[in-house]
């Protein structure tokens, strides 16, 4: 995965310098990922490199494929290539503002794949409906093993101390977690200019009708990069962020909107397969939005930032690379035993 990224990041980086050296002076942000020859038909990507396009978005977010591909068939009904035009044909202006705000401000304080759906699915050789299920289900299910496996890790290693952020679980003298810090640092570092793409083409569409000159598309850049990093020192326990941020504004980018824009738009009965899913994952999604936004107001969550926990200070004794009281040691005997 890092590899990985760090070949995305390379992409990014040369579409960048490509298009602040060319004499081109208005850009656009899906021109650029697909060339202008290849926008009325399909894209360059093989069905493997968009699998991993997606899967590099979608990791961690813990979504249901589903609605993926819900999110391109509204797409199809409507004759539109973006989320944004999407919400626009099905709810008007009120709808395309709501989900403008939402793509703008999501990539500030986490990632999912919605808003990127369509770019992936405009650069596939032959984008159809069969092709995209594939890249959908193929790459939720090796997001999920993914999440599984460091999930499952993370708490068998260390059970019902398991921090939100399992680095926390490590001592600072553990050179082992440093490095894996420093790993997924880089990581991210080098996934958010994907995120870029989707807040810079919110601004684009919504202020200048798709197209930025060279000067703007530069200035929002990094106007988007200093403003996140603003806020990523501000606040440094991101417990009740995330919460919030999962509940208010992930969950109607991922199960309510699709959903409710496949429902208006579908001229099929009730009681066909997608509309009864679709009713299915709708309300799911306004019971996980309702009940998540309840939950982390009333029960905010602790932080516990940057404080070792108790079984790294030095009077404790050493097991396996990870130091624990002597009774937790034992404890930690008796149930492996």
């Amino acid at each position: 995965m890092y590899g990985y990224s760090h070949a995305v990041a390379r992409y990014f980086i040369a579409d960048r310098l490509v298009v602040l050296l060319s004499p081109k002076v208005e850009t656009d942000d899906r021109t650029e990922l697909i060339p202008e020859k290849q926008l009325a038909g399909g894209g360059t990507s093989t069905l493997s490199s968009a699998t991993f396009n997606v899967i590099n978005s979608i990791t961690g977010s813990g979504i249901i494929d589903y609605s993926i591909i819900l999110l391109i068939k509204a797409g199809n009904l409507s004759g539109t290539t973006t989320y944004q035009a999407l919400v626009n044909r099905a709810f008007g202006l009120i709808g395309y503002l709501m989900l403008s705000t939402l793509q703008f401000l999501y990539p500030f304080t986490a990632f999912v794949c919605h808003h990127n759906s369509f770019l992936i699915y405009g650069s596939l050789e032959k984008p159809t409906i069969s092709n995209w299920s594939r890249v959908t289900h193929v790459s939720v299910l090796l997001a999920v093993f993914i999440s599984l496996l460091f999930a499952g890790c993370g708490y068998s290693t260390f059970t019902g101390y398991t921090q939100g952020d399992i680095f926390e679980n490590y001592c600072k003298n553990d050179d082992l977690a440093t490095f894996g810090r420093l790993c997924y640092g880089i990581s991210i570092i080098l996934t958010f200019p994907i995120e870029c793409f989707v807040t810079r083409e919110v601004v684009s569409n919504v202020f200048s009708n798709g197209t930025l000159t060279a000067g703007f598309h530069i200035a929002v850049t990094v106007a988007v990069i200093a403003v996140s990093t603003a806020v990523s020192l501000i606040f440094d326990c991101l417990g009740i962020v995330l919460e919030l941020n999962g509940v208010v504004s992930a969950t109607p980018l991922v199960f309510i909107i699709p959903t409710a824009c496949y429902l208006k738009l579908s001229d099929e009965h009730w009681y066909h397969g997608d509309n009864l899913i679709s009713c299915l994952i709708l309300f799911a999604g306004v019971s996980v939005m309702t009940v998540g936004f309840v939950m982390a107001v009333l029960n905010p969550q602790e932080c516990s930032h940057g404080k070792e926990m108790f079984y790294c200070m030095s009077s404790n004794s050493s097991f396996n690379n990870i130091t624990f009281p002597t009774n937790v040691t034992l404890a930690l005997n008796a149930s492996i035993f």
